[in-house]
């Protein structure tokens, strides 16, 4: 009776190890493979706040990701693998047959898989090392270890793009537990950034009761096409207009906006805001104001255009008054 007992317990296992491919920390393809007692799971999880708004570019983030490995076995398949010779060898394979080696060690194989041109990503470390004696003393025959991303999106970054982070985890397989490969997407997206420029004068003398016309020339810098608009207040008795009013820009891109400006007669120096609205024109988003001002002075040209009629007029006077006094004493002349 115990040469049938040693004979089937030596049967299955030559059978077992026979149909055991997997060895001790190497690494397989991207596949489950389902030859052995258990297959592992491997979970991920974060804080996704972290990455539900759009990031902005250029600003270092960082992420921990806890990393998950466990075994679903029951409290009785626990004790019979972990506790007996025979669960043993037909857990971890020969070598685990005593005790004497206490139970192995292992590790998952964490890498960067992917992430979008637009950012640069890096983990803090690539290895999770682990002991199958913290997943026998675990409740839930698990082991688990914090990772950190960091990643910034690139300055040439357009806004609204989307991309995934991929992270993967391998378990090569030991023994009668299988090979398994899980991997978590990590959506980012990019922040819209508006930034103009704006290139004017900031101080002009120009004359009263006369139009004039100031170039606006505004180059968008930011990261996304741009819808340009003005908002401004009118001075008390003033005119003035914007053409256009409000404008696209492309990345990159420069336009003009012309301010014609009719000032008072009384005006001394005048100044005027102004705020460009910068807006998207695809995506939510408030708006962005850019502020901005000019200063017109009055060139005093009306001010000397009236003197001069003033001297002109006293001129005229003058004359016609000499005239008189002239034709006065002519006819008095006359009378005597």
């Amino acid at each position: 009776m115990k040469k049938k007992i040693i004979f089937i317990v030596l049967t299955m296992y030559l059978l077992f190890t026979l149909t055991t491919p997997i060895v001790f920390a190497e690494e397989k393809s991207e596949q489950t493979l389902a030859l052995g007692i258990f297959t592992p799971e491997i979970s991920f999880e974060f804080d996704k706040n972290l990455t539900d708004k759009p990031i902005n570019p250029l600003q270092n983030n960082i992420i921990d990701i806890t990393v998950k490995f466990k075994l679903e076995m029951s409290s009785l398949s626990k004790w019979f693998f972990f506790n007996r010779r025979i669960g043993r060898l037909f857990l971890f394979g020969q070598g685990y047959f005593l005790k004497i080696k206490g139970f192995p060690e292992s590790n998952l194989n964490i890498t960067l898989s992917e992430s979008p041109a637009w950012c640069t990503a890096k983990l803090d470390t690539n290895l999770f090392e682990f002991s199958f004696n913290d997943i026998y003393n675990s409740n839930d025959s698990s082991v688990e270890k914090t990772i950190k991303l960091e990643f910034m999106v690139n300055k040439n970054a357009t806004a609204f793009e989307i991309g995934d982070i991929k992270i993967q985890a391998v378990f090569s397989g030991i023994g009668g537990i299988n090979a398994k490969t899980n991997s978590i997407n990590i959506s980012i997206s990019v922040a819209y950034v508006p930034e103009i420029i704006i290139e004017t004068e900031s101080e002009l003398i120009i004359p009263p009761l006369e139009n004039t016309s100031v170039p606006i020339n505004i180059t968008n810098n930011g990261n996304g096409d741009s819808k340009i608009s003005i908002s401004y207040l009118i001075p008390e008795n003033w005119t003035e207009t914007f053409d256009p009013e409000s404008l696209i820009l492309k990345i990159n891109e420069t336009k003009q906006m012309n301010l014609t400006v009719y000032p008072p007669k009384e005006f001394t120096n005048q100044t005027i805001n102004f705020s460009f609205i910068v807006t998207p024109i695809s995506g939510l988003y408030e708006g962005t104001r850019i502020n901005t001002s000019i200063n017109f002075i009055n060139d005093g040209s009306l001010k000397e255009e009236e003197t001069q009629n003033l001297i002109i007029i006293g001129i005229i006077m003058l004359v016609i008054i000499l005239i008189l006094v002239f034709m006065f004493l002519l006819l008095r002349r006359k009378k005597q």
